[in-house]
Protein backbone atom coordinates (compact mmCIF):
# COMPACT_ATOMS: atom_id res chain seq x y z
CA UNK A 1 0.00 0.00 0.00
CA UNK A 2 1.37 3.30 -1.09
CA UNK A 3 1.76 6.26 2.14
CA UNK A 4 2.55 9.90 2.70
CA UNK A 5 4.89 10.34 5.46
CA UNK A 6 4.01 13.34 7.50
CA UNK A 7 7.71 14.57 6.64
CA UNK A 8 6.13 14.47 2.58
CA UNK A 9 7.97 11.14 1.17
CA UNK A 10 5.53 8.79 -0.35
CA UNK A 11 6.60 4.59 0.51
CA UNK A 12 5.48 1.35 -0.08
CA UNK A 13 3.69 0.00 3.44
CA UNK A 14 2.59 -3.23 4.84
CA UNK A 15 -1.10 -2.54 5.44
CA UNK A 16 -1.03 -5.03 8.62
CA UNK A 17 1.77 -3.42 9.89
CA UNK A 18 -0.26 0.34 8.75
CA UNK A 19 -3.42 -1.08 10.29
CA UNK A 20 -2.23 -2.05 13.52
CA UNK A 21 0.12 1.29 13.99
CA UNK A 22 3.61 -0.30 13.59
CA UNK A 23 4.00 1.45 10.41
CA UNK A 24 3.67 5.38 11.30
CA UNK A 25 6.74 7.14 9.28
CA UNK A 26 9.49 7.16 7.22
CA UNK A 27 12.80 4.75 7.76
CA UNK A 28 14.22 8.32 7.44
CA UNK A 29 11.92 9.97 9.58
CA UNK A 30 12.08 6.68 12.08
CA UNK A 31 15.42 6.65 11.83
CA UNK A 32 15.38 10.85 13.28
CA UNK A 33 13.11 9.41 16.16
CA UNK A 34 15.29 6.59 17.41
CA UNK A 35 18.09 8.67 17.32
CA UNK A 36 16.33 11.51 19.54
CA UNK A 37 16.26 9.21 22.56
CA UNK A 38 19.48 9.19 22.86
CA UNK A 39 19.79 5.38 23.72
CA UNK A 40 21.55 3.79 20.98
CA UNK A 41 24.95 2.75 20.54
CA UNK A 42 27.01 1.01 17.97
CA UNK A 43 27.38 -2.51 18.31
CA UNK A 44 27.66 -5.73 16.34
CA UNK A 45 26.14 -5.12 12.99
CA UNK A 46 25.46 -1.48 13.41
CA UNK A 47 23.41 0.58 15.62
CA UNK A 48 21.61 -1.03 18.76
CA UNK A 49 18.67 0.33 20.97
CA UNK A 50 19.28 0.22 24.67
CA UNK A 51 18.38 -2.66 27.36
CA UNK A 52 15.35 0.33 27.87
CA UNK A 53 14.14 1.02 24.40
CA UNK A 54 14.28 -2.91 24.19
CA UNK A 55 11.68 -2.91 27.28
CA UNK A 56 9.75 0.13 26.04
CA UNK A 57 9.44 -1.71 22.31
CA UNK A 58 8.50 -5.15 23.69
CA UNK A 59 5.89 -3.86 25.89
CA UNK A 60 4.17 -2.15 22.89
CA UNK A 61 4.44 -5.24 21.34
CA UNK A 62 2.68 -7.30 24.24
CA UNK A 63 0.01 -4.51 24.41
CA UNK A 64 -0.42 -3.80 20.61
CA UNK A 65 -0.02 -6.74 18.41
CA UNK A 66 -2.20 -9.34 18.77
CA UNK A 67 0.17 -11.33 16.35
CA UNK A 68 2.29 -11.15 19.31
CA UNK A 69 2.50 -14.63 21.70
CA UNK A 70 1.55 -12.65 24.99
CA UNK A 71 -1.25 -10.98 23.46
CA UNK A 72 -3.69 -12.82 25.44
CA UNK A 73 -2.08 -12.01 28.90
CA UNK A 74 -1.07 -8.13 28.11
CA UNK A 75 -3.49 -6.33 25.36
CA UNK A 76 -5.95 -9.09 25.01
CA UNK A 77 -7.08 -8.60 28.66
CA UNK A 78 -7.25 -5.19 28.84
CA UNK A 79 -3.62 -3.74 29.34
CA UNK A 80 -3.32 -0.31 27.76
CA UNK A 81 -0.16 2.07 27.38
CA UNK A 82 -0.69 5.17 28.67
CA UNK A 83 -0.64 8.06 25.71
CA UNK A 84 1.99 9.86 27.01
CA UNK A 85 4.48 6.68 26.52
CA UNK A 86 3.04 6.14 22.78
CA UNK A 87 3.80 8.17 19.44
CA UNK A 88 7.21 10.33 18.35
CA UNK A 89 8.16 11.28 22.30
CA UNK A 90 6.97 8.13 23.68
CA UNK A 91 10.26 6.54 24.46
CA UNK A 92 11.36 9.63 25.83
CA UNK A 93 8.48 10.31 28.01
CA UNK A 94 8.41 6.57 28.95
CA UNK A 95 12.42 7.00 30.06
CA UNK A 96 11.75 10.18 31.93
CA UNK A 97 9.23 8.77 33.59
CA UNK A 98 11.26 5.48 35.30
CA UNK A 99 14.72 6.00 34.63
CA UNK A 100 17.73 3.84 33.28
CA UNK A 101 17.79 -0.18 34.36
CA UNK A 102 19.62 -0.71 37.73
CA UNK A 103 21.00 -3.78 37.04
CA UNK A 104 20.94 -6.51 34.39
CA UNK A 105 19.07 -8.29 36.82
CA UNK A 106 15.89 -5.75 36.49
CA UNK A 107 13.30 -5.81 34.26
CA UNK A 108 10.31 -3.81 33.30
CA UNK A 109 6.73 -4.93 35.76
CA UNK A 110 3.50 -3.38 36.25
CA UNK A 111 2.80 -2.79 40.18
CA UNK A 112 -0.62 -3.90 39.89
CA UNK A 113 -1.66 -6.57 37.40
CA UNK A 114 -5.08 -5.16 36.52
CA UNK A 115 -3.77 -1.95 35.71
CA UNK A 116 -1.81 -0.72 32.44
CA UNK A 117 1.30 0.83 32.02
CA UNK A 118 0.93 3.72 33.54
CA UNK A 119 3.48 6.51 35.63
CA UNK A 120 3.02 5.01 39.18
CA UNK A 121 2.26 2.05 37.96
CA UNK A 122 5.34 0.67 36.41
CA UNK A 123 8.89 -0.18 37.97
CA UNK A 124 11.97 -1.92 37.44
CA UNK A 125 11.91 -4.69 39.24
CA UNK A 126 14.17 -8.37 40.04
CA UNK A 127 12.92 -11.68 39.17
CA UNK A 128 12.32 -12.22 42.46
CA UNK A 129 10.06 -9.17 43.41
CA UNK A 130 8.26 -10.36 39.75
CA UNK A 131 7.51 -13.14 41.23
CA UNK A 132 6.09 -11.86 44.06
CA UNK A 133 3.56 -9.39 42.24
CA UNK A 134 2.27 -12.47 40.07
CA UNK A 135 -1.69 -12.22 39.56
CA UNK A 136 -1.95 -16.12 41.03
CA UNK A 137 -0.23 -15.18 44.24
CA UNK A 138 -2.22 -15.91 47.08
CA UNK A 139 -2.22 -12.52 49.40
CA UNK A 140 -2.71 -12.52 52.81
CA UNK A 141 -3.40 -9.27 55.10
CA UNK A 142 -2.27 -9.14 58.69
CA UNK A 143 -2.61 -6.42 61.26
CA UNK A 144 -3.41 -3.99 58.60
CA UNK A 145 -0.17 -5.75 56.06
CA UNK A 146 -0.92 -7.27 53.04
CA UNK A 147 1.93 -9.28 51.76
CA UNK A 148 2.10 -12.37 49.76
CA UNK A 149 2.14 -15.90 51.42
CA UNK A 150 5.66 -16.26 50.49
CA UNK A 151 6.59 -13.23 51.77
CA UNK A 152 5.09 -13.82 55.54
CA UNK A 153 6.77 -17.33 55.25
CA UNK A 154 9.56 -15.72 54.83
CA UNK A 155 9.54 -13.42 57.76
CA UNK A 156 8.05 -15.74 60.19
CA UNK A 157 10.60 -18.96 58.96
CA UNK A 158 7.96 -21.27 58.35
CA UNK A 159 8.73 -23.61 55.82
CA UNK A 160 5.23 -23.72 52.77
CA UNK A 161 5.31 -27.85 53.67
CA UNK A 162 4.51 -27.03 57.59
CA UNK A 163 2.24 -23.84 56.47
CA UNK A 164 0.71 -26.37 54.73
CA UNK A 165 -0.06 -29.12 57.22
CA UNK A 166 -1.00 -26.49 59.81
CA UNK A 167 -3.93 -25.19 57.42
CA UNK A 168 -4.70 -28.84 56.15
CA UNK A 169 -5.08 -29.60 60.25
CA UNK A 170 -7.71 -26.42 59.85
CA UNK A 171 -5.78 -23.75 61.33
CA UNK A 172 -6.51 -20.68 59.95
CA UNK A 173 -4.18 -18.91 57.23
CA UNK A 174 -2.57 -16.37 59.18
CA UNK A 175 -1.59 -18.43 62.25
CA UNK A 176 -0.32 -21.26 60.23
CA UNK A 177 1.89 -19.04 57.86
CA UNK A 178 3.05 -16.78 61.02
CA UNK A 179 3.57 -18.62 64.18
CA UNK A 180 7.11 -19.52 64.54
CA UNK A 181 7.83 -23.88 64.46
CA UNK A 182 8.08 -25.41 67.57
CA UNK A 183 11.73 -26.08 68.71
CA UNK A 184 12.65 -29.69 68.09
CA UNK A 185 12.50 -31.38 71.83
CA UNK A 186 15.43 -34.07 72.46
CA UNK A 187 14.84 -36.56 75.05
CA UNK A 188 17.41 -36.99 77.39
CA UNK A 189 18.21 -40.89 76.80
CA UNK A 190 19.79 -39.89 73.18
Amino acid sequence: MRCRCSCGSTLSVNYQNLRRGLSTRCLRCAGAQRQRHGMSHSGKGGVQSSVEYSAWSHMRQRCLNPDDPRWSAYGGRGIKICVGWQGAEGFKNFLACIGPKPSPKHSLDRIDNDRGYEPGNVRWATAKEQQRNRRTNCRVTIDGVCRTQAEWLQLSGVSSPTAMARMQRGWPRARAITEPPRPIRRSRDG
